[in-house]
């Protein structure tokens, strides 16, 4: 059986996240799982990705330095919020399934459940949520909290990279983030939903059992993440589980996947 590609978020900041949502995604798996990071210096060597944005100083604006702002003048939080919509580029429009997750998650599911849960054709899958966290708090380091249409819909992906031809370079890279998080590069009929213990928000769901658990405000190292959030033991032991893991020191450098 070939790996299951997962196309996992990245960003330097977020390394202890990548490394613990990997680690707890494998433990769980049972069936081969072929892990890519994706972000954005990547897909700007491949010349599939080229948006501009600027970093704030933080000096007589609303935001602290270091925030990230689109040429909208939105604010951004990662180096993946973007490139994350590369995902089925990236793939080769396979008809093959892949998945894009955030990297601030805690997998407690065996992913191969998820793959059986994909009953009908569609292009995508995602929990569907109707998620409106307050404005007023920071997250993660201190960067900006906000709102818009169907948040947190584009976090966790299951896609057929066949039936998403319909995102292409020019929407990656001119589109505006409040769009390409929508998913009005798809048709609404092309989209399928997955069960919420699938991407489980940390401060927001209240169904019980999470398979994947997302830390939206921060994963349990980072600064601006709230004290005693649940599972956060498990993340722990997945991040320091990870770094004594033989498949972590043997891993592939970053590198362009194209």
């Amino acid at each position: 059986m070939k790996p299951f590609k997962v196309f996992m978020g990245y960003d330097p900041i977020d390394d202890r996240a990548f490394k613990a949502c990997s680690y707890s995604l494998r433990a769980h798996a049972t069936i081969p799982v072929e892990i890519i990071p994706i972000w954005d210096m990547p897909l700007r060597q491949a010349e599939i990705y080229w948006r501009a944005h600027r970093v704030s100083d933080g000096i007589g604006e609303p935001f602290v330095n270091g925030q990230m702002l689109g040429t909208d003048e939105r604010p951004f939080s990662s180096a993946f919020s973007f490139a994350r919509f590369g995902t089925p580029i990236m793939a080769d429009y396979t008809d093959d399934l892949v998945l894009f997750c955030d990297p601030d998650m805690l997998w407690r599911g065996d992913i191969a459940d998820l793959l059986d849960d994909t009953y009908a054709h569609k292009a995508l899958w995602c929990v569907q949520h109707d998620h409106t966290p307050s404005t007023a708090e920071l997250k993660m380091y201190g960067c900006a909290q906000t709102n818009y249409y169907r948040k947190n819909w584009s976090s966790f992906m299951l896609m057929r990279p066949s039936l998403c031809r319909s995102m292409n370079t020019y929407k990656l890279n001119h589109w505006t983030g409040a769009d390409l998080h929508a998913l009005k590069w798809l048709d609404d009929e092309m989209i399928g939903s997955l069960d919420e213990r699938w991407n489980w928000l940390e401060g927001w769901s209240t169904s019980d059992d999470p398979k994947v658990l997302h830390y939206t405000r921060g994963t349990p190292d980072m600064t601006h993440a709230p004290k005693d959030m649940p599972f956060a033991h498990e993340w722990w032991d997945a991040y320091h589980a990870a770094l004594a893991s033989e498949i972590e020191k043997t891993a592939p450098k970053l590198k362009a996947v194209v």
